[in-house]
């Protein structure tokens, strides 16, 4: 009997320690350095004057892409909250909030690693979370595992610079006067299988754009041209 009774409490403790585990990666521990944080639920989040988060304690509403700064983070019934001093508090949870860095570490448009690319289109990723430690990415409103796609768009850095890139897309591409891409910069087309030397990657609203020269840009979605 009272070994019974000891196994009941040992199963206790191990289920105690299962949800302390499920809730760590579900929320930022109070190890976490001071930082800064941004809104990544796209449904935005609200600020709330004590760790409680009762309606009516409600201060003020962050919209989705809200950058922040948190002073630590505390602990609140197992949990933890983001205190921004003040008096002000935000969810730790993970799939409102992220850190800064990661944010900007996920891409904003991908394409599948198990799909030939030159049959397969880029997909935008309208949120993203962890699961037990995974990034997931939501794509098509479902959410997919981060490892089997890879960022859509050359990144700007020294190796994507003064290469040769080859069109892939079966249609071709268009060369544009400027990064808009709007029908009335359109100059010119460059057709499937041609080689086009690239200057530079450069930024365009939160994906990138190829710098041929003389004024001139192709995409540079991985879909469409493959760096060689």
């Amino acid at each position: 009997s009272l070994i019974n009774q000891y196994k009941a409490q040992i199963d206790q403790l191990n289920a105690q320690l299962n949800d302390v585990k499920a809730n760590n990666s579900k929320y930022y521990s109070t190890n976490e350095p001071t930082n800064d944080y941004i809104v990544s639920d796209h449904n935005g989040v609200w600020v709330y004057g004590s760790k409680e988060f009762n309606k009516h304690e409600r201060k003020r509403f962050m919209r989705y892409g809200s950058e922040f700064k948190v002073e630590n983070v505390v602990e609140r019934n197992g949990i933890t909250r983001l205190y921004l001093g003040n008096g002000e508090y935000v969810t730790s949870n993970k799939k409102y909030v992220a850190l800064r860095n990661d944010f900007d570490n996920v891409p904003k448009y991908v394409y599948s690693l198990n799909a030939d690319r030159r049959h397969t289109s880029v997909h935008k990723v309208s949120a993203y979370r962890y699961a037990n430690g995974h990034l997931q990415l939501k794509i098509r409103g479902k959410y997919v595992d981060n490892t089997d796609y890879a960022d859509g768009y050359y990144a700007v850095e020294p190796q994507n610079n003064d290469r040769y890139y080859r069109v892939i897309r079966h249609q071709g591409i268009v060369i544009y006067n400027s990064p808009v891409f709007a029908k009335k910069h359109s100059v010119g087309k460059i057709s499937s299988n041609r080689r086009i030397k690239v200057e530079k990657v450069v930024h365009y609203k939160g994906i990138t754009r190829l710098y041929i020269g003389h004024g001139k840009y192709i995409t540079a979605n991985k879909t469409w041209v493959n760096k060689e």
